[in-house]
């Protein structure tokens, strides 16, 4: 068998070598026998032949992620630098007319730093300049066409900047949370059964996961290995029960509308900046509330409620000495509504020796205005402590701020509107008469807070107005005379 197999292969051998030599004879001098084995066409096969393809697709892909990645790296530290010059050379702004333009001049994508970086300016001072600045343009007797355009842009710079100023608010809040709840983890004894309490309270999220990286990032920078080490253990229990909810969007270019504006950059400011004001404001309706908004939050549990029952809010607005107190005592002993006083709510809150209190005076002593979402918790905890359910909310909303804020907050709208329409000179003779030995009470000063409360107050009637439910009340007369056209207001209401 063995001598068979070598006599074939000698055999074998010999024939090979005659067919190379015959190959060898007609074959043209200087020319090279074309390979058959050449998977991946280097020898100049038309193709390379199947099952190759996709390694050389493969490599060719590799090659182009490679050169498109280093092309964006370079982009983004070209723009990080750019931000980073533009960011110094910006002079920060001092008077609330200067923030208008700083923000006016803001791209798109830095709206949400800036915001960040501005937060302690954009306090109730800039926003009341704001408000008195769009109430000028939205009353004036003849508006051009720059002013329209200046209208527009005021609008929803005003709906950005307090939508964002809540947004800050909240992620601060909501940071000072993810550091505690980090610190528990990493202190704890027990890794897995504080991670387990924790899923439970839905208390693992993104944002906690972000310090996390930050924390091992630092670690490994300053060289603390073992301390890097197990927080990359415990990142690993932290990301696997988190699932992809609203978190991540604050990542992702911003939250609620700040996020939009950031999406609509390349189309928005093709032209100027002023000009994406103009064109995201008919986004605004469509945008301002995001899901996970306080708003709808409180929308689904169907608004506020006293003592289990859906409460009936009725704001009263009017000018100073338009009559108001007179006519909630009136409201209040003839229908049963309780009449609450954002004013006197802030002051009891003070006298209590709160904590909140203590705040409050203190802003106060530093004539800062106290906070819209502050003055409506307090509203609302006076709601649902009171065995009533129809609240009269006296001089309040006082401007579009506080409106928002409400709402947002409370979840609800009023269910109807008093507003005392009252001529500036009558008001003026009512608040001389009172002689309540304020120091302030002359001709000049009552006329500067009547101007503050057109300002301010008329663009929330305007706007109660548009939907319906504004009840405007002649507030000239005796208080009989006022209250007769009240009277049959709630006389419907109640029947109803």
């Amino acid at each position: 068998m063995a001598a068979l197999s070598i006599g074939s292969a000698s055999t074998f051998g010999r024939t090979g070598a005659r067919g190379i030599s015959s190959i060898s004879r007609w074959r043209p001098r200087n020319s090279c026998i074309r390979c058959v084995w050449d998977p991946e066409g280097l020898f100049g096969s038309k193709q390379p032949q199947t099952g190759h393809l996709a390694r050389i697709e493969f490599k060719r892909r590799l090659e182009k992620d490679a050169e498109a990645r280093e092309a964006f790296e370079n982009h983004v530290r070209e723009e990080q630098e750019r931000r980073r010059i533009l960011r110094q050379s910006r002079e920060l702004p001092e008077t609330p007319a200067e923030m208008i333009e700083y923000f006016l001049d803001t791209e798109a994508q830095e709206l949400e730093f800036e915001i960040a970086r501005l937060r302690p300016r954009l306090n109730q001072e800039f926003f009341s300049h704001l408000q008195i600045e769009l109430g000028q343009l939205k009353f004036a007797v003849s508006r051009t066409e720059a002013m329209e355009d200046r209208l527009a842009e005021l609008e929803t710079m005003q709906k950005v900047l307090l939508e964002g100023t809540e947004a800050h608010d909240k992620m601060q809040v909501d940071l000072i949370k993810v550091k505690e709840s980090l610190t528990k983890i990493l202190t704890s004894k027990d890794v897995k059964a504080t991670l387990l309490e924790m899923v439970e309270r839905n208390e693992l999220n993104r944002s906690l996961l972000a310090l996390l990286d930050e924390n091992i990032a630092n670690a490994h920078k300053t060289g603390q290995k073992r301390a890097a080490g197990f927080m990359e253990k415990v990142r690993v229990a932290v990301l696997s029960p988190i699932r992809p909810s609203d978190d991540e969007r604050i990542f992702s270019g911003g939250v609620g509308l700040i996020g939009e504006v950031a999406k609509t950059q390349k189309s928005a400011i093709q032209s100027t900046n002023r000009e994406m004001w103009r064109r995201v404001v008919s986004l605004y309706p469509l945008l301002s509330l995001s899901n996970s908004s306080v708003l709808h939050q409180m929308q689904a549990k169907g608004g506020i409620a006293s003592k289990g029952k859906t409460a009936f809010i009725t704001f009263v607005l009017g000018g100073p000495g338009s009559g108001k107190g007179t006519q909630c005592a009136k409201i209040v002993e003839t229908f049963g509504f309780t009449h609450l006083s954002a004013g006197d709510i802030l002051r009891r809150e003070i006298s209590s020796n709160s904590e909140n209190g203590a705040m409050i005076l203190d802003m106060i002593k530093e004539g800062k205005v106290v906070p819209s979402e502050v003055t409506v918790k307090l509203i609302q905890k006076e709601i649902e402590s009171i065995d009533n359910y129809k609240f009269l909310i006296d001089g309040f909303p006082r401007s579009e701020e506080n409106r928002i804020a409400f709402e947002r907050n409370i979840g609800m709208e009023p269910n109807i509107v008093l507003f005392f329409d009252c001529p500036e000179d009558e008001m003026v003779k009512r608040v001389l008469s009172r002689n309540e030995g304020r120091v302030d009470d002359n001709v000049d000063t009552i006329k500067k807070r009547l101007n503050v409360f057109a300002a301010l107050n008329l663009p929330v009637i305007k706007h109660y107005t548009e939907t319906g439910k504004v009840h405007k009340i002649n507030a000239v007369g005796s208080a009989d005379e006022i209250f007769e056209q009240i009277r049959p207001i709630f006389t419907e209401l109640m029947v109803k």
